[in-house]
């Protein structure tokens, strides 16, 4: 896990042990026109404004002796100050409906939703416009997925933490349904799966994710450890490690347009082809690196698989073998269906890289060994966790300033920390810049 993955699990776990029970008044002024939630009791009728009662407030069905002072044209529910620990649920919330954001204390006080492994913790209906802040959704169940947030609105997850949660079949973290969804800043750990995708399941809308961590997330029965999309899908400054999936892509299986930059997959596990990214529809991957990922040995991939009809394009990005697998790390189904957009490194000779000389001089393309930092992935500054390099990697300062670009042919100006990537000199092949 992270370390700001643990630093959450880490407050959520002592605030569980908080007592439960009021803990003042609602008070709408004090929340600057939102409705104040004043308790972590789920309760009704209890004179100190709850969680429940404030979401009914909010969507315009108030509940008698709540407490909850709604402020005219009110769209916000925030906590009141000093409130920290977990609101266990008794029964499901009601949907949020409407224009409408939820917001906890600043890291790392988050207050934590926890659905008690009965009920699904966040239910966002067709037409909201929602937006989450500051909050751990944990302990979610269900039958038809989205156990941690379920989302058919348009919804920004941000400085959220959605883990623990389970659903008998796909998306038990997060459940995208029609919506449009847009995950920042956020980190999707520990949710499991009967079916596809433990983290996140996206049918319909579209999703985009940035600089968020998807962990340890694992699927049951179906492909996508992390996230199944066949939606319009982009991903930016992102890491995915240790998902494990059932099926095909370990950490993503991407049946929709795909668009991934300056992102970083490792350790990743398949139990069939494509041990961090599995792709069924156009995928494009830039500034990218895959690290020590793999798939079940009966199949190939280890890192990358293209399935009949899907392709893939490749540009900027280094692509390393685990030690332990003789699994190539690149399958694809069709002769041109894995495309080398240039400055590519691959550990071994299954990804079709070119062999040329980057501008430092040092041989790039397939069969080169990267020189990654054997530490792994690591904190090496930033909102995610990235995979250094060694002194003498190859991959460094190998991209002429003019080809250092994105899929719009605009200059990369960072790396996936945030790092500035030079603008008049050669970049670094990869998600972690370290060209001088």
């Amino acid at each position: 896990m992270t370390l700001r993955g643990v630093q959450l699990v880490g407050a959520w776990l002592i605030g569980v042990s908080l007592t439960m029970g009021a803990v003042g008044c609602g008070d709408g002024g004090s929340g600057g026109g939102a409705i104040t939630v004043g308790t972590l009791a789920d309760t009704i009728g209890s004179g100190d404004c709850s969680l429940r009662e404030a979401i009914s407030t909010a969507d315009g069905f108030p509940v008698s002796d709540s407490g909850c002072r709604p402020t005219s044209g009110a769209h916000r529910i925030v906590f009141k100050s000093g409130l920290t620990g977990s609101v266990r649920l008794n029964q499901a919330l009601p949907p949020l409906r409407g224009r409408l954001t939820l917001e906890g204390p600043d890291f790392p006080d988050h207050i934590v939703i926890s659905g008690e492994s009965r009920v699904r913790v966040i239910d966002i209906q067709a037409g909201a416009d929602v937006e989450l802040r500051n909050l751990t959704f944990t302990n979610g169940e269900s039958t038809d997925g989205g156990s941690g947030v379920r989302n058919a609105g348009a919804t920004t997850i941000e400085d959220c933490t959605v883990t623990s949660n389970h659903s008998s079949i796909g998306g038990a973290g997060i459940l995208n349904v029609g919506g449009e969804l847009e995950i920042r800043d956020s980190w999707v750990v520990d949710n499991s799966a009967g079916g596809a995708a433990g983290g996140l399941f996206a049918v319909g809308g579209s999703v985009t994710i940035e600089d968020s961590t998807f962990e340890a997330n694992e699927s049951g029965d179906g492909s996508g450890g992390a996230v199944s999309s066949s939606v319009p899908l982009t991903i930016s400054g992102s890491t995915f490690s240790v998902n494990i999936s059932s099926g095909g892509g370990g950490a993503i299986d991407a049946a929709g347009p795909t668009s991934i930059i300056n992102s970083t997959f490792f350790h990743n596990t398949a139990n069939g082809s494509g041990g961090a990214l599995a792709v069924q529809g156009t995928t494009s991957v830039i500034a990218s690196s895959f690290a020590d990922n793999m798939a079940a040995p009966q199949f190939a991939g280890s890192a990358l698989f293209v399935a009949s009809g899907g392709a893939l394009t490749l540009r900027s990005t280094l692509v390393a073998r685990a030690a332990d697998t003789l699994n190539p790390l690149c399958l694809a189904s069709g002769s041109r269906s894995l495309r080398d957009g240039g400055y590519n490194i691959g550990s071994d000779h299954s990804c079709g890289f070119a062999a040329s000389t980057g501008a430092s001089g040092q041989r790039i393309g397939d069969g080169v060994d990267p020189r990654l930092d054997p530490a792994g992935l690591q904190n090496n500054g930033g909102p995610t966790e990235t995979v250094a390099l060694l002194d003498d990697s190859p991959a460094i300062a190998a991209i002429p300033p003019a080809d250092c670009t994105n899929a719009d042919g605009k200059p990369l100006t960072i790396d996936q920390r945030g790092e500035s990537r030079p603008r008049q000199q050669p970049c670094t092949i990869g998600a972690y810049e370290a060209s001088e």
